[in-house]
């Protein structure tokens, strides 16, 4: 769950939703690509499909917790779902969305904090999927993956209301993205193969605060969907 706070109301995006802003992005990259890669980057948040339709309580904001604020346990056991998610659907967006999990946990994360037996699990599970894509190579698929952790940084920023920021490099190129207002953002370099892009999120905007988990979850499932909407556009 992404949590936007302002202190009267609270607006929740689920993971899964946020994941779909970024493929709404990868769908018009200039270079066009591979329906899997695709995929892999609009999934890359599947393993929160149950945490976020029942999401926990966080007391000291009384309500839902962000996935920042999920103690690491939580977060350890959603991550260890990655590939059983989507691997009927797509092996390699499976492996792309696993290679995911590896870098969240590697590159923003301190060698010391990091979670080696899920590591350990995940790198296991990679080499699986490799076996049963004899076409594939760990390399291309590490290539694919920037697309998957740059667009998600993208999507993180706009949906927080984050400063502008420098995207993880895709091939050696970092793209700079900077929110112009509350509903279009630049691009820098330009990487789309479109002049603009409207992109949306579903979310929803709640006004009450709670003490108990079951309230809060009956009332976030009675408020009704807002979209929210970005125009992106070259910045130069």
């Amino acid at each position: 769950m992404l949590i936007r706070d302002d202190g009267e109301t609270w607006t929740a995006i689920t993971q899964p939703a946020h994941a779909f802003l970024s493929g709404q992005v990868a769908a018009h990259w200039a270079s066009p690509l591979a329906p899997d890669v695709i995929l892999g980057v609009q999934q890359h948040d599947v393993p929160w499909v149950d945490q976020d339709r029942m999401p926990t309580l966080h007391p000291p904001a009384r309500r839902a917790a962000s996935f920042i604020e999920l103690d690491m346990a939580t977060r350890l056991r959603v991550w260890s779902t990655v590939t059983e998610r989507l691997v009927a659907q797509s092996p390699y967006a499976a492996l792309l969305v696993s290679l995911h999990s590896t870098n969240i946990h590697t590159r923003y994360l301190p060698e010391e904090m990091r979670p080696y037996e899920l590591l350990a699990k995940t790198r296991a599970d990679q080499d699986a999927l490799l076996a049963v894509l004899p076409d594939v190579t760990r390399k291309q698929a590490e290539r694919d993956a920037e697309f998957v952790f740059a667009l998600d940084a993208l999507s993180l920023t706009l949906c927080h209301g984050w400063d502008g920021r420098d995207l993880p490099a895709i091939d050696g190129q970092v793209i700079r993205v900077e929110p112009v207002d509350d509903d279009a953002a630049t691009l820098d370099p330009w990487p789309l193969g479109v002049d603009a892009l409207e992109v949306t999120v579903d979310a929803r905007v709640v006004r009450e605060r709670f003490d108990d988990e079951p309230a809060m979850h009956a009332a976030l499932a009675a408020t009704p969907n807002t979209r929210l909407r970005w125009t992106l556009r070259p910045g130069r």
